[in-house]
């Protein structure tokens, strides 16, 4: 998926498909960071901290957000979609 997604936009912003040696440059340079955000899990709650403070919300209006983020990622994962922000940001209205 995160291959494909390169590829696209490599396309979009260079006119032609990368060469496998300029997709691996990309590749080395990619971090991905699974979050286990399950109720009171530690990726959970350190999220929903910080959560908090970046958007000044309270416990509830945070709370709020962040069960509303998580549904939001559960339905991309089960369609199985590559997305970035603009599509997120469409979805969540």
């Amino acid at each position: 998926m995160v291959e494909g997604v390169l590829r696209q936009r490599w396309i979009a912003s260079h006119g032609l498909a990368p060469s496998e040696s300029e997709l691996a440059g990309l590749l080395r340079l990619i971090w991905l960071q699974v979050l286990d955000v399950e109720d009171d899990q530690t990726d959970a709650i350190a999220l929903l901290d910080l959560f908090r403070s970046v958007a000044s919300a309270t416990l509830a209006q945070a709370g709020l957000a962040f069960t509303e983020l998580v549904r939001l990622c559960g339905r991309l994962r089960a369609d199985r979609s590559a997305t970035n922000l603009t599509c997120v940001q469409r979805v969540s209205g």
